[in-house]
């Protein structure tokens, strides 16, 4: 009776565990289309996005580090995209279809003019 009890107890004072629903996109850029016209990415161009559902947190893992990154949920079907906002101010988006088609686009501003590019890959999930 008394491990019975113990057990009990035991349990009760245990901290819940809460476990996170944790993807990974891994995403491969081959194309590129920029002020000049649409190009074959030279060197290899992955993007990895870890994503946390439970706490709405999301992190991308790129050839400059790790940076959170806002998640944004598709309303309409299952899609969903992410914003970089870059030290710099420069914003940088990533949307992902539920096929694993993605568009990763960057806005950036360099000397006070407008550089966009735009990348076209696919993304694996895990």
């Amino acid at each position: 009776m008394k491990n019975i009890i113990l057990v009990i107890l035991i349990l009760l004072c245990m901290p819940l565990l809460v476990y996170g629903e944790t993807e990974t996109f891994i995403c491969k850029y081959s194309t590129y289309s920029d002020g000049n016209g649409t190009h074959k990415v030279k060197d290899k161009f992955i993007l990895t996005f870890i994503v946390d559902m439970t706490k709405k947190v999301a992190y991308m893992l790129g050839n400059q580090g790790s940076e959170e990154v806002a998640l944004i949920p598709s309303a309409v079907g299952k899609g969903i995209s992410f914003v970089e906002i870059t030290g710099l101010g420069n914003v940088m988006t990533t949307a992902i279809d539920a096929k694993g088609n993605s568009v990763h686009s960057r806005n950036t501003i360099l000397d006070g003019g407008i550089v966009p590019t735009q990348y076209y890959g696919k993304c694996e999930f895990e």
